[in-house]
């Protein structure tokens, strides 16, 4: 008997066929597509030929509907991640830029030029990452998750470049929303980091005491929302790394004493 997958590759390869003809409309055409990405995530992704047709099932929308923005950009997008899992990054890079055209803005536009950011800081890119997650933050409502994240992500960039100033100034704004206790507990984590670089283990201990009383109300909570926020609360790389760093000051004390 063959395996499922193996039997499974001619119908997803139909499906694939299927979507790549013109719908009735736009939102027919992207949820074909869909389908085709479905199948895929089903069976793994394993198969290169028919997570080549989700690709040209996803720009279907696009070269059928044009005038669909809202709908060729979630293709792109979708498309855009196909391209990056397979390791055609130039390509998956092209998809998020037709995407991020078409939304412009809004929240998928968003979406796409963060990951614009991501490529470039893998690549070293500095400045095109900064340009993509300072726009990304500027550009986003204030209690948008991808903004705070794109302001987080702003800090880490300056501070893998030793820009300790403009670090903290990103990830002190990301700290100050009301909304995600996640992501802030994320911004206060680097934050906090940012003091253990420069050599004041004080100022990062401060940073964290901050954390805790910001986030007290919510850590209280006997919620889901307040076990998922102590449970990052007690898992802050900041933390170990302070306690590593106090023991390496106290060893750095003793050796002087230890030689007399």
């Amino acid at each position: 008997m063959r395996p499922r997958a193996e039997l499974d590759l001619p119908a997803a390869r139909a499906g694939a066929q299927e979507s790549e003809r013109r719908a009735k409309d736009a939102s027919t055409q992207l949820a074909r597509a869909r389908g085709v990405q479905a199948a895929l995530r089903a069976r793994g992704e394993s198969e290169e030929a028919a997570r080549a047709g989700a690709v040209r099932a996803f720009r279907a929308v696009r070269r059928f509907f044009p005038g669909a923005k809202a709908e060729g950009a979630e293709g792109a997008l979708r498309a855009a991640e196909l391209l990056r899992a397979d390791g055609q990054l130039e390509a998956a890079r092209r998809e998020l830029e037709v995407c991020r055209r078409l939304a412009d803005s809004t929240e998928l536009g968003q979406r796409a030029l963060l990951e614009l950011g991501h490529m470039a800081r893998r690549e070293e890119r500095w400045e095109r990452a900064l340009d993509a997650y300072e726009r990304v933050a500027l550009e986003s409502p204030t209690q948008a998750a991808h903004g705070i994240d794109a302001q987080i992500w702003c800090g880490r960039v300056h501070l893998e470049r030793g820009d300790l100033e403009s670090a903290r100034r990103w990830l002190r704004k990301a700290t100050e929303t009301p909304w995600h206790a996640a992501l802030r507990i994320r911004a206060f984590d680097w934050l906090a980091r940012t003091w253990i670089v420069a050599g004041d283990l004080e100022a990062c201990a401060g940073v964290l005491e901050e954390c805790r009383l910001a986030l007290a109300s919510v850590t209280s909570e006997q919620t889901q929302l307040g076990e998922r926020a102590r449970q990052a609360l007690g898992t802050m790389r900041a933390r170990a790394l302070l306690v590593e760093a106090l023991i390496e000051r106290r060893r750095a004390k003793e050796e002087p004493r230890q030689k007399k």
